[in-house]
């Protein structure tokens, strides 16, 4: 369950918007639980859509858009800059704890570092 609430949280933070302004691509959800889990390939499709997402955003990156400050209901106001720092340590602890659990769970963990993902990755 926790990929598809890190997708969403990552793509509302590509976003710079506050929830309320943002809502994920069908069918996915956010702030509440999906009435059936999303299958593989649904995840797969959103996971993509948040890649080309992010290329396009920071291919595109400027001084001006890297100090826009991002504000959310929550009460933080921080720069997009800051946001996307944040967003890439967040994802890195679900892939983390993902790892972590196909070790303990099927004893299949990811043993490698993929320093640069290609762009036929999966």
């Amino acid at each position: 369950m926790t990929q598809w609430k890190t997708l969403v949280w990552l793509d509302l933070y590509l976003s710079g918007s506050s929830r309320g302004d943002f809502a994920p691509p069908a069918p996915f959800v956010a702030g509440s639980l999906p009435e059936q889990p999303y299958s593989k390939e649904e995840l797969q499709g959103y996971r993509l859509y948040c890649r080309r997402k992010c290329q396009t955003i920071f291919e595109a990156l400027t001084e001006e858009k890297a100090n826009q400050l991002c504000k959310f209901p929550w009460g933080e106001t921080v720069s997009f800059a800051e946001l996307q720092l944040y967003n890439m340590r967040h994802v890195q602890e679900h892939a983390s704890q993902l790892s972590l659990h196909l070790g303990q769970e099927a004893g299949s963990a990811l043993d490698y570092w993929v320093a640069r993902a290609g762009d036929t990755a999966v």
